[in-house]
């Protein structure tokens, strides 16, 4: 247990020095948030809520997100790249903890950046919610990210390390886009709101949007992230086979 804290702490730590991840996660969502609140206003209704409250919940998924495929595919495509995942089998610490490591620090994180949009929303724009709403919509954006995880797991796998940031930002931006992230999907038009309805991001903070509301998700928003997450992790069992010379 001591050996997976550890590794915990150390992946924490890696994340917060990259610059890279602290703009597109920390500062750009934090700038989307007080740019379109102030260009749209805050009390303006969306789905049923302030759209100040509405647009927090968008972009702490919208940073969450971005945590996990950012973050996560660099530092795994640089450490395949560099055959750090063969130095691990030759140290006293288990593969599985590897992993843990991995995926537990990942949660860290998007809790942390979650956290961060939440405090904007309430001290920056005064955003209203009751504590179950607070710690409900905290809970969900931090494990509802586990599908992307295991997406950031996999292109790390595939691509090499300049590679895997292009495709994962790539990725991560036309997913939020399309899935209403930076501003409501009812605005879109109608195809493209039908393709909305079927990505993880919005699945994702769909919850979100309906903790936010006080009103019940929707429980195909789960299902489809179910889906989305045995594909991914699908894809990074199939990866990590197909890239086993370079892992093993």
């Amino acid at each position: 247990m001591n050996k997976a804290m550890t590794q915990v702490q150390w992946e924490i730590v890696r994340q917060f020095r990259n610059r890279r991840f602290f703009i597109f996660t920390v500062l750009l969502p934090l700038f989307y948030y007080f740019l379109f609140v102030k260009i749209e206003g805050g009390n303006m209704r969306v789905a049923g809520t302030a759209w100040k409250s509405y647009f927090m919940m968008s972009m702490a998924a919208f940073s969450a997100v971005g945590a996990a495929l950012n973050g996560l595919s660099y530092r795994i495509a640089f450490e395949r790249t560099q055959g750090w995942m063969t130095l691990v089998r030759t140290t006293p610490l288990r593969p599985v903890y590897y992993v843990i490591g991995k995926v537990a620090a990942q949660l860290v994180v998007s809790a942390t950046m979650v956290l961060v949009l939440f405090l904007a929303g309430t001290f920056g724009e005064g955003v209203h919610l009751s504590v179950a709403q607070w710690v409900l919509s905290w809970l969900w954006l931090t494990v509802g990210t586990i599908p992307f995880i295991a997406l950031g797991i996999t292109i790390g796998l595939i691509a090499g390390m300049e590679a895997s940031g292009m495709i994962a930002t790539g990725i991560y931006l036309i997913l939020s886009v399309l899935g209403g992230l930076w501003f409501p999907t009812a605005i879109m038009p109608k195809l493209l709101q039908d393709i909305a309805k079927w990505t993880p991001t919005y699945r994702f903070a769909d919850i979100a949007w309906h903790i936010g509301a006080n009103t019940d998700p929707h429980v195909s928003d789960l299902a489809v992230l179910a889906g989305y997450l045995v594909v991914f992790l699908g894809l990074a069992q199939w990866a990590y086979r197909s890239r086993r010379e370079d892992v093993a």
